[in-house]
């Protein structure tokens, strides 16, 4: 596949559809991990007196890594409303690393 010159208005449409694409997935992490810390807390809220030093552990670094997940989606989807995001795909293309 020759790696043609697009027309400005098939330039644009790209990149708008890269944006609304980002927005969706930014909002999609932001819901799984809502969703899946709820569940957390209700499933291991009747046994979080259990007084093992390791399991507390355990969901510290959950609750951490729910909240890494969530703050990802919200930056991702911040950074494409603002239309600060850009994955460069034409530039992977150009040096013939993702297209051939």
């Amino acid at each position: 596949m020759k790696n043609a010159a697009h027309p400005p208005e098939i330039d644009q449409l790209l990149r708008t559809a890269e944006q609304d694409a980002e927005q969706i997935v930014g909002l999609l992490r932001m819901g799984v991990a809502a969703g899946l810390g709820v569940f957390f807390l209700v499933t291991i809220q009747p046994v979080s007196n259990s007084g093992h030093a390791v399991l507390e552990r355990q969901w510290a670094f959950a609750f951490g890594t729910l909240f890494a997940y969530f703050l990802l989606g919200f930056v991702t989807w911040i950074a494409a409303r603002r239309g600060r995001f850009r994955v460069g795909w034409r530039g992977l293309c150009r040096a013939r690393i993702l297209c051939s």
